[in-house]
């Protein structure tokens, strides 16, 4: 049989709290335990790839969730972590912030294009959870709330042991076919967001670095922890300091190819780092902007780019090479794993 629901439209306010009601209803519902935010949000990139990614910093800063923010094919996809935090962490950190952040990220999306969302707020109190859907209608947040009896699941995302009263006295059984399940569950959904394929991804040991017409203009560090690979760009033995450094180098170059790289980094524009397979084929790529390089000798650009189990080199380059739309986010050639 279906929950009982209570639905109705709320504020920016209610919606963030999770609650869906009213402060007299939360005191019906007892103490607030925990809460977390989850889900996908995609749409359009349009012109304004470097603004939905400020936005979705300013997001992960607010610490209810880590957003994972991918672009690519002039289409971007925006997936909460589902980080749960306790009910005074979660009510302190004012969530109506955290919603009226996503207001700001769809205002920076192309009219008339569609927006996905399955982005959804869940509150677990002392006597039931709420939920908060927010659908998207005009260009806008339209958050939809619900209250319902607690469920196993939900006691299953508390914070601590001490919190999952569902589980106390079951038999060993039943305990390890849930404990299975729940792998069975994180393996999966592990895959498909492409976690495997990160965390199996080769050391830097066995990855060669190419600068190609970046060498000598531009130096290229690497490390990496957790299937990240971490990019240090610094000054090269040749960086161009002086104007008539840079056209004694323009000079020296031929290719129209060899020329707009040395431009690119005078002029402290974007560079791309590619991740290449063994057949030279980019299976994703992320740029960075060089301009501290020219303020500040000793200035260093980092970036970070999730690795591929098929990565064999890293590629300085002027380009992305995957067709991805302009900006900083990162581009990717998706695999089985991505789909």
């Amino acid at each position: 049989m279906s929950d009982p629901i209570e639905a109705d439209v709320v504020s920016h306010a209610g919606a963030g709290a999770g609650a869906g009601a009213g402060a007299g209803k939360a005191a019906e519902l007892g103490k607030l335990r925990y809460g977390w935010f989850d889900g996908l949000l995609q749409g359009h990139v349009g012109e304004h790839a470097r603004e939905i990614q400020d936005s979705v910093q300013r997001l992960a800063a607010l610490g209810f969730a880590e957003p994972d923010l991918r672009i690519e094919g002039g289409r971007f996809s925006v997936l909460l972590s589902e980080a749960t935090l306790g009910g005074e962490r979660f009510a302190g950190g004012k969530p109506e912030a955290f919603v009226a952040e996503l207001e700001t990220l769809l205002d920076f999306l192309p009219p008339g294009q569609s927006v996905e969302s399955t982005l959804r707020c869940t509150t677990v109190y002392e006597t039931a959870a709420t939920e908060t859907l927010f659908g998207i209608a005009g260009g806008r947040l339209r958050p939809v709330s619900r209250t319902r009896p607690l469920r196993e699941a939900d006691h299953l995302r508390a914070p601590s042991r001490g919190q999952i009263p569902l589980l106390e006295g079951m038999g060993r059984g039943p305990m390890l076919g849930v404990l299975f399940l729940l792998l069975l569950a994180f393996g999966l959904g592990a895959w498909q967001s492409g976690y495997v394929d990160q965390l199996l991804a080769p050391g830097i040991e066995r990855l060669s670095t190419e600068l190609d017409d970046f060498e000598g203009l531009l130096r290229l560090d690497v490390e990496k922890s957790w299937g990240i690979y971490k990019i240090q760009l610094r000054r090269g033995a040749r960086y161009p300091a002086k104007s008539s450094e840079v056209e004694a180098l323009l000079a020296k170059r031929e290719s129209t190819k060899a020329q707009a790289a040395v431009r690119l980094v005078a002029d402290g524009a974007r560079v791309w780092v590619q991740l290449r397979g063994s057949d030279g084929k980019v299976l994703s790529a992320r740029s960075a902007e060089l301009r501290p390089l020219l303020e500040d000798p000793a200035a260093v650009v980092k970036l970070s780019l999730r690795g591929r189990i098929g990565v064999r080199e890293i590629r300085l380059a002027l380009s992305s090479g995957t067709g991805a739309a302009k900006g900083k986010g990162e581009a990717k050639t998706p695999t089985k794993g991505d789909k």
